[in-house]
């Protein structure tokens, strides 16, 4: 690789609203050596995001939200999707767990659980630099019912919880219910663990 692997030439601010596009033209080191020309690439700077599957272990409940989306609406599918509890950590001095303990109340009224970290990863690296920071999120969910609502008006989040037996996840994901990377990671990890203790 070069001494210098990526050559950032010029950087732009293509908006700056719910959502911050840059514009960069760059060039960046081949694997044989050289760099290539010139070339333009966009990014969607989101930094860093936390997201939780709520788990009752007593119970082996797990629980979503349901909430609109602005992507599936734009590509003509349905808009609310089912999805783990989620936030970007965009609280100064907040620690990745705080910033999680906080969205699990305001997105599905849970005020205690035990986090247990699954993976981070970039969901789409070629147009994002958001990262999420994936967790399981031990807890009691006797006291929620599925069809409550939460989220911060100010906001404008308006959420709904499902409660469902650990065991039905996959038939959800068959019918088209279950569509995002964040959940199907979590509920896959938690069967392989479930799969491991039995």
């Amino acid at each position: 690789m070069e001494k210098d692997p990526v050559q950032v030439l010029n950087t732009a601010v293509l908006s700056d609203g719910f959502l911050k596009v840059l514009a960069y033209k760059i060039r960046y080191a081949l694997f044989g050596g050289g760099l290539t020309p010139a070339v333009n690439r966009e990014v969607i700077a989101r930094g860093r995001a936390v997201a939780a599957l709520p788990y009752d272990p007593a119970t082996d409940e797990v629980l979503l939200i349901e909430q609109f989306r602005i992507g599936p609406y734009h590509a003509g599918d349905n808009p609310w999707i089912l999805e783990v509890v989620a936030g970007m950590m965009d609280v100064e001095g907040e620690t990745p767990e705080q910033a999680l303990l906080r969205e699990l109340a305001e997105e599905a009224g849970i005020h205690d659980a035990e986090l247990e970290p699954i993976v981070n990863y970039y969901p789409s690296p070629g147009g994002t630099d958001e990262q999420i920071l994936l967790y399981l999120a031990r807890t009691d969910l006797s006291g929620i019912q599925s069809g409550q609502r939460f989220g911060l008006a100010s906001e404008t989040e308006d959420i709904r919880v499902h409660k469902l037996p650990r065991s039905e996840w996959q038939a959800w994901q068959a019918s088209g219910r279950l569509n995002n990377a964040a959940t199907l990671l979590s509920l896959m990890w938690l069967d392989q663990q479930q799969d491991v203790i039995a």
